[in-house]
């Protein structure tokens, strides 16, 4: 007991000393604990990694998406800011006069911004190169992750039906972050059925299920999928109004390389290209073939800003697979799980060979890249430490920075509720939040001081069995507040 004791007031001394002797609390966020909230904060400034404010900064907590950051730093540290993905064509047989004895094979790369263009593209490439006519079928190759088990009790209920985008499976081929999009254009008059359709088409695996009214105002449309057997169905009801622009309402499916499969199938037929056979997906390499075409994917620094600026969970694990699938003792088969655990492991060392004071090692634990289980738990020193060593990667700072959210231009409207304008323009950050089993609301990045020097800081709020709701706007109003009493930012 007494060597814990000491333990703790020597924490404390080298936090005081490692600070100048200016380091602050977190007032406002440390009096959410008087609430029954938990509370884990600390801002650094960096350059000298003097600590400038902090509150139990080594309390683990549920992180949520600022997981992401990890990921984020990850793949910039393995690939560089200007790596893109690809993805193959291949064909099984010969290929003679434009015609394919055998399959054509679509081959995942693990791109985890595949869009429908990307598609169209490789369609068009075939087509430019002579295929006319496949014998066999079409075969979807996601042997690059291999088939994944849900590894979430959102994405566990979205195999049976979803009104939500994020909640996507992971394929090595999903494409449009596995989701499908319903267009609903209203009609020339109240009164009038909206007309509502697939974008870009219908496919055998999807099914659409509409009745919408066209109103003067008011309207509001109800877009879910429900799946049955092989099918997933998109059911759109509601109203929508009549001044109103096309709308188009993005879902999650079921079966995501399936899809990719139908959806690139359209496109070969649109390019002049027919394929005899049946489209199923192979999720174990079973003889790849020779190489047709590919398409590369947008440079990572672009898909790091999509997956910041709007939290997408799909893009996350599916780089985080993509990490754990390039180490030679990957293990067979891939699991989000493992996925994390590298991340896990990628933070811990950067958390131990961090020159921020620590009293205890790292609790850092990690089971996904996204941050969508609840489970995960990550400290304001291990988020700190990680930023602070990501901004020592000189070559590497600028596309980080360039990929986290200046709340000012945040897309949703939780960040922008101030008129303050340091808060709005100094900032870059990446927040979180999680609904369930209790409230999860943080916020990590990057404050540019006064001088022009860096500030570090991570804030982690999670709510308890007590207090299990803990209020986005009333978090984020302590954070800035207890930021604009820092030391340097006065």
């Amino acid at each position: 007991m007494a060597t814990r004791s000491f333990a703790g007031i020597l924490s404390l001394f080298l936090i005081f000393l490692g600070s100048g002797a200016m380091a602050t609390e977190f007032p406002a966020l440390s009096a959410l604990r008087a609430e029954g909230a938990l509370v884990s904060a600390l801002a650094v400034r960096l350059g000298e990694n003097r600590v400038l404010a902090t509150s139990e900064p080594e309390r683990p907590l549920s992180p949520a998406s600022v997981t992401k950051l990890y990921t984020a730093a990850a793949a910039l540290e393995t690939w560089g800011p200007e790596h893109r993905f690809s993805t193959y064509l291949y064909v099984r047989g010969p290929l003679r006069n434009g015609q394919l004895d055998g399959d054509l094979v679509l081959r995942g790369g693990g791109d985890p911004a595949l869009t429908e263009d990307k598609l169209r593209f490789l369609a068009e490439e075939a087509a430019r190169l002579g295929l006319r006519e496949v014998t066999g079928g079409l075969v979807v190759d996601d042997s690059r992750f291999g088939p994944l088990d849900c590894n979430v009790k959102d994405r566990c209920e979205a195999e049976a039906g979803t009104i939500n985008s994020y909640d996507a499976p992971i394929s090595a081929v999903g494409v449009n972050f596995s989701n499908v999009a319903v267009l609903v254009v209203p009609g020339e008059k109240p009164g009038d059925p909206a007309r509502v359709a697939l974008d870009p088409t219908e496919l055998p695996s999807l099914a659409l299920e509409a009745k919408v009214k066209t109103v003067a105002r008011g309207g509001q449309l109800f877009v879910g999928r429900v799946t049955r057997g092989d099918r997933d169905i998109l059911q759109v009801t509601g109203s929508i109004n009549v001044d109103r622009g096309p709308v188009r309402v993005w879902r999650s499916i079921a079966n995501a390389s399936l899809h990719t499969g139908e959806l690139f199938l359209h496109f070969l037929t649109r390019a002049g290209i027919t394929v005899k056979g049946e489209t199923q997906v192979e999720s174990t390499v079973s003889g790849v073939g020779e190489p047709l075409a590919d398409v590369e994917g947008q440079p990572l620094w672009q898909t790091l800003h999509d997956m910041q600026r709007f939290s997408n969970n799909v893009i996350a694990d599916a780089m985080a697979l993509s990490l754990l699938a390039e180490r030679e003792d990957a293990p067979v088969p891939l699991t989000i799980a493992a996925a994390g655990g590298n991340l896990q492991s990628y933070g811990q060392e950067i958390s131990t060979n961090s020159s921020l004071p620590s009293s205890r090692a790292s609790e850092l634990t990690l089971f996904d890249g996204s941050g969508l289980i609840p489970e995960n738990r990550v400290s304001a020193r291990d988020l700190v430490a990680l930023l602070a060593h990501i901004y020592d990667r000189y070559a590497l700072f600028p596309s980080f920075l360039g990929s986290l959210v200046v709340p000012e231009f945040a897309a949703g409207r939780s960040l922008r509720r101030t008129r303050d304008p340091d808060w709005l323009q100094r900032l870059a950050v990446k927040s979180g939040g999680l609904g369930e089993p209790v409230s999860v609301v943080t916020l990590a990045g990057y404050l540019r001081l006064p001088d022009g020097s860096w500030c570090a800081f991570a804030t982690l709020v999670n709510g308890t069995p007590k207090r299990r709701s803990v209020s986005r706007a009333k978090v984020f109003e302590a954070i800035r507040k207890d930021l604009a009493r820092l030391p340097a930012a006065q």
